[in-house]
């Protein structure tokens, strides 16, 4: 149910108010010009009041240094309480790449082979179509390309647990033939992320947690909802109801039993370390936590969607002028969330938000990219030193 909140003041008003108390944006050393990121922040509160989007906070990684990581608006209409770059929002589906990752990682240490289907560890995890088992394989799963499309009502009421999920998941009909096309399945990938939390006698949970969380000091981010929830510095999440112009406060959804497709809660500060992983080629303080070898294999195109828009394992490739963009939103009740990496320039960011869904999920990749990137890939220094996604 929808709860309407009072606050009458306008997101305009607000805006006014906040640019006297928003965090300074980290300039230092920049390889962007200042003023460049000035004009980034100011089209980003633009849009921001244009979409109605009562707060907001965005990170963004180039060459290696975070040279800009902000809040914007609110993270609580009533209390009128500002967006920092340690508030707290739910990411959604963002939340994919971070499984594809650690599969990736186990990939590296052999306990799992992207090609090893998903029955072999998962017994009743088994599709049959005509009297065959479908041979679904971990890569099938993160690429969306089993032909089982959503069947979202399993695990929609959070009452499911995860076993059972899958045990009534497999009794579904195919929706296409098997390999043929895209269809977006979450249960695919708590299959996926229940096969590697299998494989390592944990749970997901535990895994993400020790395996990537800790490893980057993301200590503000977790999996778990009561733990999220607790947080002191969590965003409300509202959506903005054209009827009323107003905005509904919505009830945070326990994502528990769904987790390795959407359940992480992260804030701007801990994400662009993960950004820094990602364009870094798996290296972190000088360990090498994902092989690139690997982790570039999320970024193939595994499954064309339309046109020029593939999906890898856990990511949306797409192009912009001569170079591939890899990104992955992620949209629950009350946030929105916009992952996106131009790797051949060294570039990424992050930007979370407290609305249902919003333009600027995609429009934040352009405006990002117009401002910050080239439109050239740099030239590389010898084929090892190559970044091409392709």
């Amino acid at each position: 149910m929808k709860v309407k909140t009072i606050i009458k003041v306008t997101l305009i008003q607000l805006s006014m108010l906040l640019m006297l108390v928003l965090p300074a944006y980290a300039i230092a050393d920049s390889p962007i010009k200042k003023d460049t990121i000035e004009r980034l922040v100011e089209s980003l509160e633009a849009k921001r009041l244009e979409y109605h989007i009562p707060g907001m906070a965005i990170a963004v990684v180039k060459d290696n240094q975070v040279i800009l990581s902000q809040g914007f608006g609110v993270m609580n209409l009533e209390k009128q309480t500002p967006v920092t770059s340690e508030t707290l929002f739910a990411i959604g589906s963002s939340t994919k790449s971070f499984t594809a990752t650690l599969t990736a990682m186990m990939v590296d240490q052999e306990r799992v082979s992207w090609d090893d289907e998903l029955s072999k560890y998962l017994p009743d995890y088994q599709f049959v179509v005509d009297g065959n088992t479908l041979p679904i394989t971990l890569r099938d799963a993160l690429s969306h390309r089993s032909g089982y499309t959503r069947n979202d009502l399993l695990w929609a009421n959070g009452q499911a647990s995860r076993e059972l999920i899958l045990k009534t998941a497999a009794q579904a009909l195919p929706w296409d033939g098997f390999r043929e096309n895209f269809h977006y399945n979450n249960v695919m990938y708590l299959a996926a992320g229940e096969v590697l939390a299998k494989v390592a006698g944990s749970s997901w949970d535990d895994l993400i947690q020790k395996t990537i969380f800790q490893p980057l000091g993301m200590n503000q981010t977790t999996s778990i909802h009561e733990t999220a929830i607790a947080n002191k510095n969590i965003s409300l999440g509202y959506q903005w109801n054209t009827e009323t112009e107003s905005h509904d406060l919505m009830p945070r959804r326990n994502l528990n039993n769904i987790a390795p497709a959407g359940s992480i809660y992260s804030n701007v500060t801990d994400m662009a370390q993960w950004v820094s992983l990602l364009l870094n080629n798996g290296q972190w303080a000088g360990k090498q936590l994902v092989s690139k070898e690997q982790l570039i294999a999320t970024w193939e195109p595994t499954i064309n969607i339309s046109g020029d828009i593939n999906y890898g394992m856990g990511w949306f490739l797409r192009p912009w002028k001569n170079q591939t963009v890899v990104e992955h939103g992620g949209n629950i009740d009350g946030y929105g969330a916009q992952v996106a990496l131009l790797p051949e320039s060294n570039l990424g960011f992050v930007l979370l938000t407290n609305v249902t869904e919003t333009p600027l999920q995609q429009e934040s990749i352009y405006l990002v990219l117009d401002h910050l990137a080239s439109t050239e890939p740099p030239a590389s220094k010898s084929n090892n030193d190559k970044r091409s996604i392709d």
